[in-house]
């Protein structure tokens, strides 16, 4: 009894796995929370089962059944399932996109910026759908609608042309075409003055390799020499950097700004004081700047030299200052002071 228990309960976990896998396979995670939409569709152009549901990138589900539309057997429906943390606004549309050269399909939910929790599709309803062809699908929409517009030009082209040649009207298409000829002819002597041209410069062009090619082997030649100049500014780098010379450089430098600001405070002290005599400042600025300061100083320094003079000549004269007796001065016929100034 016990071993068919056992194998009873084998069996069905066996199948409740077996039955996870084929759903997990299909795109369906049994243990995340889903919610189902539906989108109807005119073509699904090979859409399988298990694709994947996109929203800017983000896969949040995957399609779960395709089947004809019992109301419209011309419209097919397309059942999705997505992750329930997902909201999928009112506006949304279905667009049915390609995603590889090898017909792989997904299914890209969009929708406009903005849109909040409050108004989110509920599950179970409809998403508008939108088929998107291949080239809009693999490089936009921009280059797609750029695309069919040349296309569309090429065809007006082409039925332009069509009907000059059906309406007989030969003579512009004749012309047109003696144009092309006549581009094509200076293409063609175009083509052969630079053949003629590289023809006459081959020789020029062979010695320019062969002389590089020999500067390319003297320098193969001198590897070694030149590998020994390189280690040796190394080494000559590796001396200067271990002798600080940087260093030393930098408070030669340092001393010399020093002595650069002390030379500039005393030339500034010194412009200050020429300042100040050409201002006529200070004893030595009057004297430069006041004239009548100069002519009295020399005034008296003419009476001193009388004085010294008249002291040399007559000493006697001032012996008797102390004396009650006064003698009267009579000035010498010939006084050396009194003649210079007169």
């Amino acid at each position: 009894m016990k071993k068919q228990v056992k194998v009873a309960l084998l069996s069905l976990t066996a199948l409740i796995i077996f039955g996870w896998g084929i759903k997990y396979l299909q795109g369906q995670n049994l243990f995340k929370p889903s919610q189902t939409f539906y989108i109807r569709y005119d073509n699904v152009d090979f859409l399988k089962i298990a694709s994947p549901v996109v929203i800017s990138g983000l896969e949040v589900g995957t399609v779960k059944d395709i089947y004809q539309d019992p109301k419209d057997v011309k419209k097919i429906i397309v059942e999705i399932t997505v992750e329930k943390r997902y909201c999928v606004p009112q506006n949304a549309v279905a667009r049915l996109i390609s995603t590889s050269l090898m017909g792989g399909k997904a299914i890209e939910i969009s929708f406009d910026i903005g849109q909040t929790q409050e108004n989110c599709l509920e599950s179970g309803s409809f998403i508008q759908g939108k088929t998107v062809g291949f080239l809009p699908s693999m490089a936009g929409e921009k280059v797609a609608t750029s695309t069919e517009e040349v296309l569309e030009k090429l065809v007006t082209l082409l039925d332009t042309i069509n009907g000059q040649m059906s309406s007989g009207d030969k003579k512009m298409l004749s012309q047109s075409m003696e144009d092309i000829q006549a581009t094509l002819a200076n293409l063609h002597a175009m083509s052969a003055s630079l053949n003629a041209i590289i023809t006459q410069s081959r020789s020029s062009i062979q010695n320019t390799l062969a002389h590089t090619e020999e500067i390319t082997g003297m320098l193969a030649n001198q590897r070694q020499a030149i590998a020994q100049t390189i280690t040796h500014f190394n080494s000559i780098s590796k001396e200067l950097e271990d002798s600080q010379l940087g260093t030393q450089i930098t408070e030669l430098t340092d001393k010399l700004n020093g002595t650069l600001a002390t030379l500039d405070n005393g030339l500034q002290q010194f412009s200050s004081i020429l300042n100040q005599l050409q201002e006529g400042k200070g004893s030595l600025g009057l004297l430069l700047q006041d004239e009548s300061l100069y002519q009295n100083l020399n005034t008296t320094l003419q009476h001193t030299e009388l004085l010294l003079q008249d002291l040399r000549l007559h000493p006697k004269r001032y012996t008797r200052i102390l004396s009650k007796k006064e003698k009267p001065y009579i000035a010498p016929e010939e006084d050396p002071g009194l003649k210079e100034q007169r």
